[in-house]
């Protein structure tokens, strides 16, 4: 009798064992329901991404500065919105690549917001002559342009680690079964 209840407890503790292990392995892999919320997150995504397509609805100065800084404020915008995104019922590494990609995101606004000044023509005229003045006979040209290049390097990187943190979500979403492009 005694056998009997033992090799019943030890039965059932294996089964119990691999109920969790099998719950804990589902849960992990993301399994059940993980296909509409990654299309849920998506398509908030997307309704984001189309209020601020047109890039920038900007009715400022005109300034370049001005606009850069109200791009980088767009894309904190942005940012802040798409974080508030309840991602507990996504695949834990579908969070973890939209996570990625909203740091690419944010990392490129802070790229943006600490453009070079750019100043305006007159300003820009007023500061080359006064340095012509004081010997730099290029006015400053070749230190706003190694500045500038700086900053558009840094830039064109930002953008390029927003496209591969995407190609990444995208990839993610379709080992789920979700095209991103449908």
């Amino acid at each position: 009798m005694n056998d009997l209840r033992s090799s019943i407890r030890n039965i059932l503790k294996n089964v119990f064992l691999w109920i969790a292990f099998l719950t804990l392995s589902l849960s992990v892999l993301g399994c059940g329901g993980s296909s509409a919320s990654i299309k849920a997150v998506l398509q908030r995504d997307h309704a984001l991404a189309q209020k601020i397509q047109s890039p920038y609805d900007y009715s400022g100065s005109g300034s370049l500065d001005e606009y850069m800084d109200c791009s980088a404020q767009t894309i904190f915008w942005y940012v802040n919105e798409a974080r508030k995104f309840d991602t507990n019922s996504v695949p834990a590494d579908f969070a973890v690549a939209y996570r990625e990609h909203l740091a690419a995101w944010e990392n490129h606004g802070q790229i943006v917001m600490n453009h070079p000044v750019f100043g305006t023509f007159t300003s820009n005229f007023f500061e080359g002559f006064v340095r012509g003045l004081m010997g730099d006979l290029t006015g400053g040209a070749f230190e706003k342009e190694a500045l500038f290049n700086n900053w558009a390097a840094q830039v064109d990187r930002s953008n390029q680690k927003i496209s591969s943190t995407w190609r990444d979500v995208e990839n993610c979403a379709l080992k789920y079964g979700v095209n991103i492009s449908e």
